[in-house]
């Protein structure tokens, strides 16, 4: 789920989430859009206040190339798709 998703789907305002995350509301709007990019360590503070719904790499796949970088390892597990598994 990107950042905009979880924003529509939780109902929280750009404004609301700025505020949660020490940004302006035209920096989360800009973040979304494609039109402003995050530092590593702003990427990782701005998932973990979405409780990592929202990960690394769905923000910046630049920066964190793989769908589990940069995520907890109790998070990481979650995410990865399962091995060995029949069909």
């Amino acid at each position: 789920m990107n950042l905009g998703e979880y924003l529509h789907h939780f109902h929280i305002t750009q404004s609301s989430f700025a505020e949660i995350v020490g940004a302006s509301q035209g920096m989360v709007s800009h973040v979304i859009t494609g039109r402003a990019k995050l530092t590593g360590e702003k990427i990782l503070r701005w998932c973990e206040a979405t409780g990592w719904v929202v990960t690394p790499h769905e923000i910046d796949s630049k920066t964190y190339p793989n769908p589990t970088d940069g995520l907890p390892a109790e998070f990481q597990a979650n995410t990865q798709p399962s091995a060995g598994v029949d069909s």
